[in-house]
């Protein structure tokens, strides 16, 4: 097969996985049971580990993991009096908080079972809270200086903490995607608050688009797309895709008028939970093609999505029938790894069918 026969096949693959996500207008909602009283999962790695935390029968808080063929475990409060575990990078690495008996004095760690326990906030000033975490193990957060003004940290394997605020004038960083870009805000002289994406060596990118507008960051992926939370003009606060200033896209509702996304993959798909009444809300999947989506319960009443990764599987938690709240996957109907093999077979056909034709 031919170097340029190969590199068409790798596209076509790429281009395979996303858009057959986008195509998939139906999921299947798989319980995967709870830990404790409450339940609450935050995050989804490439290979479906899942991380959250819950509330044991004696009212502690425990960080959790969940894993294919294991089920849930019961990670506990990692030293600390309660924790939680909310990121997991697809290094098996996971951020989180750890608290200590006094209220306010909330740390975060980062922890994976081969490196153990590192406990960042022991770096920085506290409270302190960890936001995001990539692929390289750097991790975006925050620390408060005093009541009411926090300023934005990273922290790189192998070179500890730098503050963000005082070195770059970055703040409310929510995201860091695996090209070191951060998601954030930054002040202009006479605009005020923008948000921005800062790239390592290059600095600063305007979302002019949102200038003199009550803004605030939500997520970021690889490609640099971004979903900002905007008042504009007399309207409540709604959820944008943000590609280019050319290219802004309203997320849109379940017929409520509010709405939080908290996660999205590199093919664009923002997953949330949307206001359907006055004290309920649904899990939610966005896609270019298909636009809002409703992924429904697990019986009940009540959902949310935390989190989308790149085969398109979605986390989050659902009201069962009989009113308890478990963590929930939903599942692309069919899944898009199942069309990547189908079409993977197809091209390998076609090429088989075009070395005999020679």
């Amino acid at each position: 097969m031919s170097r340029r026969l190969s590199n068409c096949i790798l596209v076509l693959m790429l281009l395979l996985s996303c858009s057959v996500s986008s195509f998939g207008v139906a999921y299947k909602a798989i319980d995967l049971g709870r830990l404790g009283t409450n339940i609450v999962a935050c995050d989804i790695n490439d290979f479906g580990q899942i991380v959250g935390c819950f509330t044991t029968e004696l009212g502690e808080d425990h960080a959790f993991m969940y894993a294919p063929g294991v089920g849930l475990q019961d990670l506990g409060t990692m030293g600390g009096f309660c924790a939680a575990a909310e990121r997991i990078n697809n290094a098996g690495e996971i951020i989180g908080w750890i608290r200590t008996e006094e209220l306010f004095h909330q740390q975060c760690f980062t922890y994976s079972p081969d490196k153990g326990l590192t406990n960042l906030g022991e770096m920085l000033p506290v409270p302190n809270y960890a936001f995001d975490i990539n692929d390289s193990g750097q991790v975006v957060g925050e620390y408060c200086t005093s009541p009411g003004q926090e300023n934005s940290f990273i922290y790189s394997p192998g070179s500890g903490t730098t503050d963000l605020t005082f070195l770059y004038g970055i703040y409310s960083v929510r995201a860091i995607n695996n090209s070191g870009q951060l998601l954030g805000m930054h002040d202009v002289p006479a605009v005020g608050q923008v948000p921005c994406v800062y790239s390592p060596g290059v600095g600063y990118t305007d979302l002019t688009a949102f200038r003199g507008y009550y803004t605030f960051a939500r997520v970021m992926n690889d490609n640099g797309q971004v979903v900002l939370a905007a008042r504009m003009g007399e309207s409540e606060f709604r959820d944008y895709l943000f590609t280019s200033d050319e290219d802004i896209r309203d997320l849109g509702t379940l017929g409520g008028g509010y709405g939080d996304v908290h996660g999205m993959n590199n093919c664009g798909q923002v997953v949330g939970d949307l206001q359907v009444g006055e004290y309920l809300t649904r899990a939610f999947v966005y896609t270019a093609s298909g636009g809002v989506l409703d992924l429904g319960t697990l019986g009940g009443e009540l959902s949310r999505a935390a989190a989308i990764n790149e085969r398109g599987l979605i986390v989050g938690n659902a009201l069962t029938s009989d009113g308890e709240m478990h963590v929930c996957l939903w599942q692309p109907v069919p899944e898009p790894s199942s069309l990547l093999v189908l079409g993977a077979g197809v091209l390998s056909l076609a090429g088989l069918v075009r070395r005999r034709g020679k």
